[in-house]
């Protein structure tokens, strides 16, 4: 139907329409505030300035594909870790918290005969400190994001 067809009936039912409909949003929205979206806001910002570290067991890591998805996703999220193939397999990954567990989720998605989270630490990252990678470089001896592979674990200690 075109607008032109309305006869004076259906212009009334829609202008109706439209005022109970704008009665019923402002109703419904004013209890929330600007506020209350900053809140929300700042809580999911407050948990991606988090630096996480993990440490991941599997049964065996072997696979050669599976290595370079360990070291390249690493890259790609910008984290800092080691890993050590063999029987077990050991990654250990540091970086922002949401990116951690992105890395988590593209590990499992994987197909291993076991595979756990043995471990996980989170401490907040202080807003003044934007480039936590300078403090990471400093402890893990690596320059850029991405995981170095140990044929031991006692390599780390050295």
């Amino acid at each position: 139907m075109k607008v032109k067809e309305l006869n004076a009936n259906d212009e009334c039912c829609i202008f109706e329409l439209y005022q109970h409909t704008k009665s019923y949003l402002t109703e419904k929205f004013s209890q929330y505030t600007l506020s209350d979206y900053d809140d929300n806001k700042n809580e999911k910002e407050k948990a991606s300035l988090q630096l996480s570290r993990i440490l991941i067991w599997t049964h065996h890591l072997l696979s050669l594909e599976k290595r370079k998805n360990i070291c390249q996703w690493a890259e790609e999220l910008g984290l800092w870790g080691f890993s050590k193939p063999g029987y077990p397999g050991i990654i250990i990954v540091e970086g922002l918290n949401d990116r951690v567990h992105e890395y988590i989720s593209r590990l499992k998605s994987l197909r291993w005969q076991a595979i756990t989270v043995r471990s996980e630490q989170t401490e907040p990252l202080d807003l003044k400190e934007q480039h936590y990678g300078e403090r990471v470089k400093l402890r893990l001896g690596r320059s850029n994001p991405g995981v170095t592979e140990l044929e031991t674990m006692s390599e780390i200690s050295a």
